[in-house]
């Protein structure tokens, strides 16, 4: 449920009544501007690592693959060099 900028209004001023201006300003300030639903989870928070462990190992696989392919693409190419040089 997002609060409406009303409500919080209305929650400021019967905590300025209650609790004194002091506060009732610093608990508004540990409100969340947008809303709680707004805010994320430890548990998003563990998600989201897990998605981006596994999209991060997995782009540095394929950089390894590539390098290595490319590697050995290069050595042919030398030794084919070497190869044509010496004849």
């Amino acid at each position: 449920m997002t609060v409406s900028e009303t409500r919080r209004r209305a929650l400021h001023d019967r905590l300025v009544n209650t609790l004194g201006a002091e506060v009732a300003e610093t608990l508004m300030d540990y409100l969340p501007p947008a809303g709680w639903p707004e805010l994320a989870r430890r548990s998003d928070l563990d998600a989201m690592e897990l998605r981006l462990k596994a999209e991060l190992s997995e782009k540095i696989a394929s950089q390894t693959r590539w390098f290595m392919a490319s590697q050995l693409v290069l050595v042919a190419a030398t030794i084919g060099g070497i190869t044509a040089i010496a004849h």
